[in-house]
C-alpha cells in the first residue's frame, strides 16, 4: 500500500512538474507575443502619423499650386491688359504726331 502511494505520489509530483513547465513555456511566450503585438501596434501608429504628415503635406503643396496658378493667371491677365493699354497710347501718340506734323506743314 505505501509502495502504491509513493508511485502515486511520484506520478503526482512528475505531472506537477511537467504542468509547470508547460505553464512556464506558455507564459513566456505570451509574454513573447504581447511584445511582438506591442511593437506592430508602435510601427502601425508610427506610419498612420506619417501617412497623416504626408497627407497633410500633399493637400498644403496642393493649395500652394493652386494659389501660385491663380496668381499667375492674374498676372496675365493683368499683363494683357497693360499691353493693350500701351498699344492704345502709342496708336493715339502716333495720331497726335501725324496730325501735329500735318498742322506744321
Amino acid at each position: 500500500q505505501s509502495s502504491a502511494k509513493d508511485e502515486q505520489l511520484a506520478s503526482v509530483a512528475s505531472d506537477k512538474l511537467a504542468a509547470e513547465s508547460s505553464r512556464d513555456a506558455l507564459a513566456s511566450e505570451r509574454d513573447s507575443l504581447k511584445q511582438s503585438l506591442a511593437v506592430a501596434q508602435e510601427t502601425m501608429q508610427e506610419e498612420r502619423t506619417q501617412s497623416s504628415a504626408k497627407d497633410e503635406q500633399l493637400a498644403s503643396v496642393a493649395s500652394d499650386k493652386l494659389a501660385a496658378e491663380s496668381s499667375r493667371d492674374a498676372l496675365a491677365s493683368e499683363r494683357d491688359s497693360l499691353k493693350q493699354s500701351l498699344a492704345v497710347a502709342q496708336e493715339t501718340m502716333q495720331e497726335e504726331r501725324t496730325q501735329s506734323s500735318a498742322k506744321d506743314e
